[in-house]
């Protein structure tokens, strides 16, 4: 009788110690299963970023050499506005002195409505952004913003890069 209670102690040890080993082994498998689905999150759509609601949208690009219109970027398709800060940095703008100016447009590379502008020197690095905000800077859907070269003599090779935040109106 000793012997047969003795054998259903060991049993029951083995089992209870067996049940500790291969418990941690299923819950760790069951761990690393990865729920289908997606998270709530920024959408990204077209180089535009909603957060909380407030969409901003993204516009980037070099220059485009020997001409007086070296980018236009087209504005997002609803109503926007261009955010203080945006703007271009040329490492040169011209082989002689210029006025660069920002304007809006209907149509890609014309410039209707002056925005904003800065002299630049011969062969001279200069950084122009946006620094203050008026009606004009409100954009209707798929307009354009135009960075041209004014004035002067010479070869319009810029060098540089522009980049412009618009933050869509609902």
């Amino acid at each position: 009788m000793k012997e047969l209670a003795l054998g259903v102690v060991i049993g029951g040890i083995l089992v209870a110690a067996g049940a500790l080993f291969i418990a941690p082994v299923f819950q760790n498998e069951q761990s690393n299963e990865q729920p289908l689905g997606s998270a709530s999150s920024p959408s990204v759509v077209d180089g535009c970023m909603e957060i909380n609601g407030v969409t901003s949208c993204y516009r980037e690009g070099a220059f485009i050499s020997a001409t007086t219109t070296p980018i236009t970027v087209k504005t997002p398709a609803a109503t926007s506005t261009l955010a203080l800060g945006s703007g271009c940095h040329f490492t040169t703008a011209s082989t002689s002195a210029k006025a660069i100016r920002f304007a809006k447009a209907l149509l890609q590379n014309a410039t209707t409505t002056f925005l904003f502008g800065a002299n630049s020197a011969a062969s001279e690095p200069r950084t122009v952004v946006a620094t203050t905000s008026t009606d004009n800077f409100v954009f209707g859907p798929n307009q354009y913003l135009s960075v041209s070269l004014v004035g002067g003599t010479g070869v319009d090779s810029p060098a540089g890069f522009c980049a412009f935040t618009f933050i869509q109106l609902q």
